[in-house]
């Protein structure tokens, strides 16, 4: 079923999301995004098959952070307006990273997404949709789908500048 966003202001919010991300084109190209972490940032690159959690565990290799047991969150506004979070499976929301794609995100180049990696602590990551362009498996690093499937390829870090924090820096 196809709604317009008039038709969406008739329903409740649980109904919302998810047909906010159904009604979106799904994208599989390659989405580039500038991730930035104080004067620090990283370019990095996913297909549009990854999911939110596969992009969590690029970013936090991009940046060396180690600890990747930690609930996360990504928020981020649709063209209408409206915020959506998508969290950790093991957090509460309706959405979670684990079941939605990036290439299901309605965002536009430019356009900007706040990641938490740690719901309890206080990094504060910014993504800006850099470009989507056409897939292309070259430097892409390799993890296994499944089994006895050939490993798809789902990200890369393309860029790095800066030094990036400790993710626990000492207390002294």
């Amino acid at each position: 079923m196809v709604f317009n966003l008039r038709q969406l202001d008739n329903l409740n919010d649980d109904d919302v999301e998810p047909l906010l991300l159904s009604s979106t084109e799904f994208r599989p190209e390659r989405h580039i995004f500038k991730v930035s972490l104080g004067k620090a940032w990283r370019r990095v690159a996913v297909v549009g098959e990854a999911t939110l959690d596969d992009l969590s565990g690029l970013i936090l290799e991009s940046i060396e952070f180690d600890d990747h047991d930690y609930l996360h969150k990504f928020t981020f506004k649709t063209s209408a307006g409206r915020v959506m979070e998508v969290t950790h499976p093991y957090a509460y929301g309706d959405l979670s990273t684990d079941e939605v794609k990036v290439g299901s995100l309605p965002l536009q180049v430019g356009d900007t997404i706040d990641y938490l990696p740690d719901l309890g602590d206080c990094w504060e990551i910014q993504l800006v949709l850099d470009g989507i362009e056409p897939e292309t498996s070259k430097g892409f690093q390799k993890t296994k789908i499944a089994k006895r499937k050939k490993p798809k390829v789902l990200g890369e870090i393309l860029e790095a500048y800066g030094e990036a924090p400790e993710q626990y820096p000492d207390e002294d």
